[in-house]
Parts: structure tokens; sequence; C-alpha cells
């Protein structure tokens, strides 16, 4: 009976052991991640409003201006409540006098309405906020398309990075798009040049988004090998008031989007969801493999623009936060649970300026050393790399190292790539369950075929007659 267990348990581990062996030697290799992105970014006169104060931003404010600020967003977020999309897309898409018709209308309050679009006041506002900070030695980010220009730029530091960790190297390209059409740059390999090129847009005129994606297509063709991954990051402050119409936009695009290699994120950026139009840029982000983020803040835009570097690399997100964290102190920004078939981790820390470290610490409480990833850093971001980490619990812990505003902002990001299953990391991390799941199986067929026997009436012997 103990040697039929043994025996079982041992032949059971080792064709386990067989099948993992062969299963990670024959799993194919994680392929080199494309480094591509085309920025198709709203420039229409729109973008020159405010961005909405980040909560930290918030506490800086005085009381009254605080308040004001968000009983002016309530009472926009309670209009677009009831208004239908058609309404919608006529109230936030500038179109001349309407939206004031359409307010009138509709009965509904917003305070301090002087023009055409609600953000109007809400700009005014938020300039005459900016010059009392000035005054105080204090920087408040005004302008969506500086916020936009800022986030834009975190991308690209985050592809220079990954040209160190991935060796591959970095491709983008800028479109600028308004109502009067678009401009673009081709995919270029000089990232000091794009980032020049994304320094020098100007807001004006309406909103084309179908001008900007046909620019971003041919940017495309031209720049880069068909079967090159080429990730489109589309930001709009806005609904389509000029060119194609939405449907237009999704039939042209989103059937092209496969035939190209294009992946196509898309961003929405304003003070609330209902001055994009979210269900085109949804649609279109959803049809072509790419995602939909809406920003309100400016950390909030960064975040989606460095989502968008983690995909267009080929990887999944798997954490994503917010936080701001103090000059000196130590704090865990996160907790991750790794599993047996990650293959790749990687992780980014962005922020405005200053200077962050970051680490790992795994389920023992104890750092994990450097010598176990790649850490690559630039002068707002932190990457690490990980091949194959061990399954577990990880946290991420970040550090205050030079904060002399005394408080800043961060946003953390963690994608994977899936690799070859770890069964030998499973075995040996499970060897206890295995062993008695085992064992209570042998022992219940030893137990089932000796009650057979049992059951088993005995033959007769046969007699002899003498």
């Amino acid at each position: 009976m103990k040697r039929t267990i043994l025996l079982a348990l041992l032949i059971a581990f080792a064709a386990l052991l067989a099948v993992g062996t062969y299963a990670e030697e024959n799993t194919a290799p994680v392929p080199i991640p494309q480094n591509m992105a085309i920025f198709v970014i709203d420039v229409s006169g729109s973008m020159d409003w405010a961005t909405y104060p980040s909560p930290l931003e918030m506490e800086q404010l005085p009381e009254e201006l605080k308040e004001e600020l968000e009983n002016y967003r309530t009472s926009l977020s309670n209009l677009a409540n009831d208004l239908n999309d058609e309404e919608k897309n006529q109230f936030f898409a500038g179109c001349g006098s309407c939206s004031v018709d359409l307010l009138d209308e509709t009965k509904k309050d917003i305070p301090d309405l002087s023009r055409e679009n609600p953000n109007y006041e809400f700009s005014r506002t938020v300039e005459s906020m900016r010059n009392d900070l000035e005054k105080s030695g204090k920087e408040y980010r005004v302008s969506k398309l500086s916020s936009a220009k800022k986030a834009a730029l975190n991308l690209i530091n985050m592809m220079e990075l990954a040209e160190q960790v991935f060796g591959t190297d970095a491709h983008a390209g800028v479109i600028s798009f308004s109502g009067s059409g678009s401009e673009r740059s081709k995919l270029t390999y000089d990232l000091n040049a794009v980032r020049g090129r994304i320094d020098a847009l100007k807001a004006y005129g309406g909103t084309n988004i179908g001008s900007g994606l046909e620019e971003a297509f041919e940017t495309r063709k031209e720049g880069a090998l068909p079967s090159s991954k080429v990730n489109i990051v589309l930001l709009s402050d806005g609904r389509v008031n000029a060119g194609r119409d939405p449907e237009a936009i999704l039939e042209i695009y989103s059937k092209n989007a496969g035939k190209e290699n294009v992946k196509i994120d898309t961003i929405g950026f304003g003070m609330i969801e209902a001055e994009v139009d979210k269900a085109l840029l949804q649609e279109l982000a959803e049809s072509t493999g790419g995602s939909y983020n809406f920003a309100a803040t400016s950390n909030e835009l960064s975040l989606s623009f460095i989502l968008s570097g983690h995909t267009g690399l080929g990887n999944s997100i798997i954490f994503k936060a917010l936080g701001s964290i103090l000059q000196g102190e130590e704090k865990v920004i996160g907790t991750l649970q790794i599993g047996y078939d990650t293959g790749e981790l990687l992780i980014t820390l962005n922020w405005p300026g200053s200077e962050l470290d970051l680490k790992l610490r795994d389920g023992a409480g104890n750092i994990v050393p450097e010598s176990e990833y790649t850490l690559v850093k630039n002068e707002n971001m932190v990457m690490i790399k990980m091949n194959e980490p061990h399954p577990g619990n990880y946290e991420l812990v970040a550090f205050g190292k030079d904060v002399p505003e005394g408080e800043l902002e961060y946003n953390v990001i963690v994608s994977e790539e899936k690799g070859k299953f770890k069964i030998t990391e499973f075995l040996i991390d499970n060897i206890l369950i295995i062993v008695v799941g085992v064992a209570v199986a042998a022992g219940a067929a030893f137990y089932l075929i000796k009650k057979k026997s049992a059951k088993s009436p005995a033959k007769a012997k046969p007699t002899t007659q003498g």
C-alpha cells in the first residue's frame, strides 16, 4: 500500500515536471516591441481655455474661488445631463450663437455666461486666478494646449527610455488639426525635432478630426514599413464641427486601421466628458484595438498619453494610479500580484518636475535588488523593466527625493507582456498542495480497488475425486 502511493506520487510529479520543462522550452519568445507613435492633436480655439485644477491645485486655491469653480463645473454637468445628443453637439461644438439660444430655450442657468460657450467665462475666471497665483510666486497651468504639450512630451520621454531598455529605435510624428485643416510632420527618429514641433503648436479654429486622421494615415504610409505596427494617439477637447461627420470618420478609419497595421488610442480632454464626442472617440479606439480615456486635469492627461505608450509597446495594463507625494516621504503607491504567465513587467512613474525614486518590495517585505531588473530615468520619469518576474505580491515604493515645492503630483502605470507559463516555479511553490492532492487521489483509488476486491465472491476451488 505505502509503496504504491509513493510510486504514484513520484510518477505524477515527474510527469508534471517533464510537461512543464517541455512547455517552457517550446514557448515562442516575447517579440521585440515596435516603438512608433503619431500624435494627432486638436489645436482648435477651445484649447486655449483653462485646464480644470487637479485636487492638489484645488487645495492651494482660496476657499471662495475653489467653491466658485466647483459650482461652475456642477452647473455645467447638470446642464449636460438634461441635453440629448443633438443638443450636446449644438451646445458644445461652439456653433455661433446657437449655444446661447439653446441655453435660453432649456432655461438653464450657467453662472456668468457672457459668450457662446460656457467655458469662456470659466476661462476668464481661471485667468484671474492665474494672475493672483503668479503674484504669490506660484504657477498654474491654464491653457489646455499647454497641458496637452506637456503630456505629449511625457510620452516622447517614455519612448526614449523604451529605446534604452528594449533596444529598438523610437519614431514619432506630429499632426495638428483645427477647423480649416491640419499640418503634419513626417515620422522621424529625431525626437528633439518632434519636441520642437509640439512646442510650436498654437490654438485656433474649429474641430476637424477627419482631417487630422487623414494626415496621420498618410504619415504612416510614407514613414513606416507595412509590417510595422504604428500607434496613433488622437487628442480632442471638443466635437466635430468641420470636415467629415462622425459616421464618415468611423466608416473610413475604423476599416483602414486594420489594413494599415494601425492602432488608434483616443483621449477626450475637458472640464466634463460631455464636451467631447465620447461615442465617436470610444468606437474609433475600440474598433482599431485601441483604448479611449477621458482627462479633466493635467495629470490625468499625462496618464492617458503614457497609457498609450505602454499599450503601443504591445503590453496590457494591469495597474494605474494618480497621487501626490511630499518632500522626503516614502510611500507605497501601488500593489501588484504577478502571475506565473507574466513574461515581462514594465513600470513607469511620471511627475511634472523635481525628483522621485522608485523601488520594488516583494511579498516578504524585502526591497528587490536592482540587479533583478533594468532601471532607466530622465528628468521626470523612472522606467523599470523586469524580465520573467518571480510570481507573487509586490509593492511599488516611491520616495520624494527632491521636492522643493513641498508636494507634487505623480502618475504610475504598470503593464505586462504575457510569456511562457512558469510551470517549474509553480510546482516548487505549490509542492505541498500537489503532494497532498496526489496522495489523496492515490489513497482514494487504492480504497476503491480494495473495496471492489472485497465485494467480489471468492472462486470455488475445484474438487478432485479419488
